[in-house]
């Protein structure tokens, strides 16, 4: 999802809900005796436009709206106590962004498919909330009660989610809980990427993922010996080399034919500062798609830019071809751009007399770039 300015709480509500709505999340006006109840039929099926938010929750004097949780998974704590703290801590690892509601706190997360069950004992009680069917309320709301949502840490929008991990999780509930066959090859390899940098050692990392099959996969004699050291060696080559994905305690790399279309030029450090600050955020998910907003990266502190350095150095990107635009901004949406790979820029303008030209291509003239 494309940046967003940082959540303060002296922002009015129409303040956050533009910066969310700019962000690519899917809002819901809610309203009703709790503030909780969707105000407009359809918004499971539908992106509803910024203004007609506004208009429903005016229109009913609500001062609350919903965030539907597109790709998203949030832990829902209703219980406020050292023994949910400690569940949790025990459970689950920390998430970047958190947002304390009237009763507890909702944990945001990214969200790879696993849900939990929700959790009830005399003193916990956590319910998990994802995916485009369910929403919950969204920071900076107030319901009719007075109880605010108000954010604790990070910004949504903004911070980096991690992936929900469960450190006791449920197996799919199919022929005993095993993981089938069509679906061993995929859980083989994200066990791998999730053990490798808890493993004391190789042989451990090996170890955890021979049990793995042992334990939960059907046929598990099918998955012979020399694949589980294959997914292993991978796997640990990368936690050596510092590759394996860990939010902002990772390595990242810039490719040289990058620096070499920027160094160059006379603003080209400038962009190569922005550069390298749109592949620390985005590079680890190809194709994604952002916002560039100066307005928001000088109020996070991420460059130590003014906003006309920041927009002509997006201009520099762009022109480069480094930085492409995929889908041209309307009011208060900014345009959504795509980093591009430096090789196949690089070699498609080598093709064209080593002139630059700001590009956009597609998967298949990129592969005749190459060949």
């Amino acid at each position: 999802m494309a940046a967003a300015l940082p959540l303060h709480r002296e922002n009015s509500l129409r303040e956050v809900m533009e910066q969310l709505y700019a962000a690519n999340f899917a809002l819901i006006p809610l309203g009703g005796p709790d503030g909780k109840k969707p105000l407009i039929a359809g918004w499971k099926g539908r992106r509803i436009p910024l203004e007609a938010c506004l208009r429903r929750m005016a229109n009913d004097n609500s001062q609350s709206y919903g965030i539907r949780l597109d790709g998203l998974l949030v832990v829902d704590i209703d219980t406020d106590n050292q023994e949910t703290r400690d569940y949790f801590a025990g459970r689950f690892q920390q998430s970047d962004v958190v947002v304390r509601t009237g009763r507890g706190a909702h944990h945001y997360y990214r969200c790879e498919g696993f849900v939990p069950k929700a959790v009830r004992s005399d003193e916990v009680s956590i319910d998990f909330k994802a995916g485009s069917a369910q929403f919950v309320v969204g920071p900076g709301s107030t319901r009719p009660d007075g109880r605010l949502y108000l954010p604790v840490r990070g910004t949504l929008g903004s911070s980096t989610l991690p992936v929900f991990r469960d450190r006791a999780p449920t197996a799919p509930a199919n022929d005993g809980g095993k993981v089938q066959r069509g679906q061993r090859n995929g859980a083989l390899w994200r066990r791998a990427v999730e053990y490798a940098p808890l493993a004391d050692d190789f042989d451990g990392l090996l170890a955890d993922l021979v049990a793995l099959r042992d334990i939960e996969f059907d046929d598990a004699a099918s998955v012979p010996d020399a694949e589980i050291q294959k997914v292993a060696d991978w796997a640990w080559k990368l936690r050596l080399e510092g590759k394996l994905w860990a939010g902002r305690n990772s390595e990242m790399g810039i490719n040289r034919l990058a620096t070499d279309l920027l160094l160059p030029r006379p603003d080209g450090a400038d962009a190569l500062a922005l550069y390298i600050l749109l592949v620390s955020n985005h590079g680890h998910q190809p194709g994604k798609t952002f916002a560039v907003v100066p307005d928001a990266i000088i109020a996070a502190g991420l460059l130590g830019m003014s906003r006309r350095q920041i927009y002509r150095s997006r201009d520099v990107l762009i022109e480069v071809g480094l930085l492409a635009i995929v889908r041209k901004g309307r009011v208060k949406q900014p345009n959504q751009y795509r980093l591009q790979s430096p090789r196949v820029v690089a070699a498609l303008n080598a093709d064209q007399g080593g002139r630059v030209y700001p590009i956009t291509f597609s998967a298949s003239e990129a592969h005749e770039a190459l060949a």
